[in-house]
C-alpha cells in the first residue's frame, strides 16, 4: 500500500506542556512480492538565519522563541474564514488538498545568539517563521492547559535549490515585529 514516514520534532516546551510537531514526509509504496528502499536524508542543505529584534525592545528570560520552516499553504480569504460552509468548501478544493499532502515542515535549531539553523531540508520553497511567546501569569498547574500569549513573530521566504543537491543558506535576518492581538 501507499504509505509516509514522517519524521517528528519534540517543540519546546511550553509551561508543563510537552508536544510534538510532524515534520518532513516521505511517501513511499510497498508492492507485494517487492523490497522498497527508502533514501532518507538525500538533501542535506542547511539553512542559517539570524533573528533581529525590535530596537526598543530588550529579550527576557522568560520568553520562549520557536522556529520551523515549512511549505507555503494556500491563503484562506477573510470572507471565508468568517462563512463557515464557505471555509468547509475551500478546505475540500484539491489546491487544498494537494498542498496538505505535499506539505513539509522543519524544526529550527534556536542558538543563544539569536541565530537559528534548520537541518536536512528538501528542494522546494518555504517560509522560515520565528515567534516569541511567554506564559501569562507564570507555568500553570501540571495537567491544566492555558493558551501562551503571542509576543513578537517574524518571517521570510526561503527558496532551496535542486542543484547542487546540498549546500548552506543564508535566509539573511528575520525581523521581528509585534505580534497581533489574539482573540
Amino acid at each position: 500500500g501507499r504509505h509516509q514516514l514522517i519524521r517528528i520534532y519534540l517543540q519546546p516546551k511550553i509551561g508543563n506542556t510537552t508536544s510534538w510537531m510532524n515534520g518532513d514526509k516521505t511517501p513511499f509504496e510497498i508492492r507485494p512480492g517487492e523490497t522498497t528502499t527508502l533514501n532518507l536524508g538525500a538533501s542535506n542543505y542547511t539553512v542559517i538565519a539570524k533573528i533581529h529584534w525590535p530596537d526598543d525592545i530588550r529579550r527576557e528570560p522568560q520568553w520562549k522563541i520557536g522556529a520551523g520552516l515549512h511549505t507555503p499553504m494556500p491563503v484562506i480569504p477573510p470572507e471565508v474564514m468568517t462563512n463557515e460552509t464557505a471555509r468547509v468548501a475551500f478546505l475540500q478544493t484539491d489546491e487544498f488538498k494537494a498542498a496538505q499532502q505535499n506539505a513539509r515542515s522543519y524544526q529550527a535549531t534556536i542558538n543563544g545568539d539569536d541565530t537559528l539553523s534548520v537541518d536536512e531540508v528538501r528542494a522546494g520553497d518555504y517560509e522560515l517563521g520565528v515567534f516569541v511567546f511567554e506564559m501569562p501569569n507564570g507555568n500553570p498547574a501540571p495537567g491544566s492547559y492555558v493558551k501562551p500569549r503571542r509576543l513578537f513573530q517574524g518571517t521570510v521566504n526561503v527558496t532551496i535549490p535542486a542543484d547542487p543537491p546540498s549546500g548552506n543558506l543564508d535566509a539573511g535576518v528575520i525581523e521581528l515585529q509585534t505580534a497581533p492581538v489574539s482573540p
